[in-house]
């Protein structure tokens, strides 16, 4: 007589657990400081429920120390960076008595910091680097990120990551070849109808002791210029920001 043996496996679950903050009858007793509505879709981008019709705007905001390595070879620049997203939607709904707004608890004043997590919750904006070779996010115990959602119903996402982009390049007088690099963000899918971008740019060496490392490249940050504020494409023209 044989004998079956049964295994049973175990799955543990070792991503962390998301609490939907769906709005409900009980919403008040939790005191949550914000919350979303039944009907919430985060399939749907919130100007499609703008009674006025007009354009969403994106929020860029890019916070570089330095550009820590450019390689000829490939013509590449790897940026690390803190990069920041935000925009609103106006369809959460907010308690703008609770006290998250009023005291600096997790964030600065009208403004609740949650899980960068929390973020699956939302619709997100799809965006595009232009030129993008590589984006590396930078992860110790969870991954270097964060979220806040403020009293406005502004959502801002701010990530560390390095970025490897494109740039033509050339090298006709090396070894004082100098070269014009283009960085620019936009969305991957509405045009420039639908969405539009601001953005700005932090160079923490400024305001900090940082020291620089000795690198064998000088870098010098400018303002996109205005003609590369729109990517013309034979899909559409879609804002772009850098």
């Amino acid at each position: 007589m044989k004998l079956l043996s049964v295994v049973v496996l175990t799955v543990v679950h070792l991503f962390p657990l998301i609490v939907t903050q769906t709005c409900t009858k009980n919403t008040t007793s939790k005191k949550l400081p914000w919350c979303l509505p039944k009907s919430y879709d985060k399939k749907k981008p919130p100007f499609l429920f703008d009674d006025e019709g007009q354009t969403m705007s994106i929020h860029y905001a890019f916070s570089i120390r330095e550009v820590s390595e450019v390689t000829d070879s490939e013509q590449t620049l790897e940026i690390p960076m803190y990069f920041t997203v935000a925009w609103e939607d106006d369809r959460l709904e907010v308690d703008h008595t609770h006290t998250a707004w009023k005291k600096s608890t997790t964030g600065p004043v009208n403004e609740s910091t949650e899980d960068a997590e929390t973020l699956k919750l939302f619709w997100k904006p799809n965006l595009e680097i232009y030129g993008l070779q590589e984006f590396k996010k930078h992860n110790i115990l969870n991954e270097m990120a964060g979220l806040r959602i403020s009293r406005s119903k502004r959502i801002t996402f701010d990530i560390k990551v390095t970025i490897v982009v494109s740039c033509q390049m050339d090298f006709n007088d090396y070894p004082f070849d100098e070269h014009t690099c283009f960085f620019q963000v936009g969305s991957y899918f509405y045009d420039k109808n639908s969405l539009t971008c601001t953005s700005e740019f932090h160079d923490p060496r400024s305001k900090s002791n940082i020291q620089e490392r000795s690198l064998q490249h000088s870098v010098k940050f400018r303002k996109l210029r205005r003609s590369r504020g729109v990517v013309r494409l034979q899909s559409g023209d879609y804002a772009a920001c850098g």
